[in-house]
């Protein structure tokens, strides 16, 4: 979000950015501002050692979901159902990582949602379908790291106001890079309701 790291730099950047007024997401209750993540992120976050969290911060994260996507000796399946409340839809596919985003970013300059827009009054939801192939998935990693995942047109996208995801099994869930617990996991938008400052 182009704030820079060095901190007298970081508080010259908060004082004379514009404010802008943002959507909020909340699942099952709980408020995020940027991202929620079903499946393989939150399994991350779920599996992730404090200490090696506070040591590596994000190449923590990469090389956790690196060793669950490449080194397991077995991938396994989850389905998921989307029921999407506001357009009497319903969606069901495997998948590996389901994002819901309320901005484009993920984590750091990491970009998943490229559609989204926090001041739309709407959810973004990308699936990223199950593979078993090593060659699909290493694809689908610099696809996401070049931002280039949407161009083919075959990763399911939708917006929405609200929405469930159910799994079978259930998985893990995350908002914000924070546990929120497993699925089946309840999303709505609650508009424009705060100031932010980026």
């Amino acid at each position: 979000m182009n704030v820079p790291l060095d901190t007298k730099q970081a508080c010259r950047h908060f004082l004379e950015a514009p404010e802008n007024i943002w959507d909020v997401g909340v699942a099952n209750g709980r408020h995020f501002l940027i991202m929620s993540g079903i499946g393989l992120d939150a399994r991350v976050v779920y599996e992730m050692e404090p200490k090696l969290k506070k040591a590596m911060g994000s190449l923590g994260f990469i090389l956790k979901g690196a060793q669950v996507l490449f080194w397991e000796n077995e991938r396994k399946s989850t389905k998921a159902k989307i029921r999407f409340l506001d357009k009497n839809l319903t969606f069901e596919t495997p998948f590996w990582l389901i994002v819901v985003g309320n901005l484009a970013y993920y984590g750091g300059r990491l970009k998943l949602a490229l559609k989204a827009d926090p001041s739309d009054g709407k959810l973004d939801v990308i699936v990223f379908p199950f593979s078993n192939d090593t060659v699909d998935i290493a694809t689908r990693v610099i696809e996401v790291f070049t931002e280039t995942h949407l161009e083919w047109g075959d990763l399911p996208y939708y917006t929405s106001t609200e929405f469930e995801i159910i799994t079978e099994p259930e998985v893990y869930c995350q908002i914000d890079g924070e546990l929120l617990g497993k699925t089946p996991v309840h999303y709505s938008i609650k508009p424009l309701s705060i100031r932010v400052k980026f």
